[in-house]
């Protein structure tokens, strides 16, 4: 049992991960799609926290956010895992946000760290519509730096979502229902900063970390850069230790490098290979190939047909064969080596 009385959620995928954004650069560390955001308002990257911070708090109320594709860094089993180190600059707004799903649609989930003291977490079930909405309020300071977890899991309801705050539990939440895995949508994004909705526009936030896993972590034991430790707010002093991996660093060969007729898809376009094999072989020519033998020249298919004529004359082998030399013949159980014996013998016994 978590704290008062509370169930933890059950611990059943393996932790797989899906994104991860560092304070020290607006570019994603690890995502299975493109690394740079689009960027709306101004967000830059100051000296703070553990070494640095993505800044979304520009001295005013407005839309200072980044937006990341996550088609291929979306989880996609019923258990995940997010997390966030924050930082609020003001009191008394409500709509500071951090968020992943579909824009419009919000199938997902969203969270809101306001100027309140209020954290508004939402899922959403699969037709958009609120599934459970977790409120937890705390009282906070401007400028110290919180680790919220999620852990969701969305095969059960009861304690289908628990909170964590700088690696103690503090708030769960039962789901109306289960649902099924988020998809992987290419219209999917993760906004942090503010979602891009008039109403949730105003951002004074500062961000020192963003994780988004495929199962369940264990908020008080992570790997971090200096070991194993937990996600406890301001005490902590080492980033998560995660490889960097950017999932959309490829390149295109180009349709006249892919063999005709076979189809492709490079940045979500339909390709169709024009390769039709030249230079893939060297053609002797026809009259070195023997007739009627078909071969392959600068193509995909048998397109040439041999038509050399070898013409085998008895005489010629006749001649062949008796002037070959006896000295080359001496293979035991030979032809060569017995006739060599018995002229040896005809001639020891005077025979002509």
């Amino acid at each position: 049992m978590g704290q008062s009385g509370v169930p933890y959620l059950r611990i059943g995928a393996v932790v797989a991960m899906k994104f991860y954004l560092r304070g020290d650069s607006i570019d994603a560390r690890y995502t299975g799609d493109r690394k740079s955001p689009s960027q709306f308002g101004t967000v830059t990257v100051d000296a703070g926290d553990i070494s640095s911070v993505i800044n979304a708090d520009q001295g005013s109320f407005g839309e200072h956010s980044l937006a990341f594709p996550m088609k291929n860094s979306l989880p996609t089993g019923q258990q995940f895992s997010v997390h966030v180190r924050v930082s609020t600059q003001s009191t008394g707004d409500a709509n500071q946000m951090f968020y992943f799903g579909l824009p419009g649609m919000k199938y997902g989930f969203q969270a809101r760290f306001s100027g309140a003291g209020t954290i508004v977490a939402t899922l959403f079930d699969a037709s958009g519509n609120t599934n459970v909405t977790q409120t937890y309020t705390f009282a906070y300071s401007t400028n110290v730096y919180y680790d919220f977890v999620w852990l969701i899991d969305t095969s059960i309801t009861t304690g289908g979502m628990l909170l964590y705050k700088d690696g103690t539990l503090v708030s769960t939440a039962n789901l109306n229902a289960t649902r099924a895995a988020i998809p992987n949508s290419s219209a999917a994004f993760l906004t942090i900063g503010a979602q891009n909705a008039a109403a949730q526009s105003s951002t004074r936030t500062k961000y020192g970390e963003f994780v988004l896993e495929e199962g369940l972590i264990t908020p008080t034991s992570v790997a971090l850069v200096s070991g194993t430790g937990s996600l406890n707010g301001a005490s902590r002093t080492s980033y998560r230790n995660i490889s960097a991996f950017e999932g959309g660093n490829y390149s295109d060969p180009g349709d006249t490098k892919v063999e005709t007729g076979t189809s492709y898809i490079f940045a979500g376009v339909d390709k169709t290979g024009t390769y039709d094999g030249s230079n893939r072989w060297s053609d002797p020519g026809e009259s070195n190939v023997l007739t009627g033998i078909q071969y392959k020249a600068n193509s995909l298919t048998n397109n040439k047909t041999g038509t050399l004529n070898v013409v085998i004359d008895a005489d010629d082998i006749a001649t062949a064969v008796w002037d070959k030399a006896m000295s080359g013949h001496t293979t035991s159980g030979t032809f060569g080596l017995q006739i060599q014996k018995l002229l040896t013998l005809a001639k020891f016994l005077g025979l002509k």
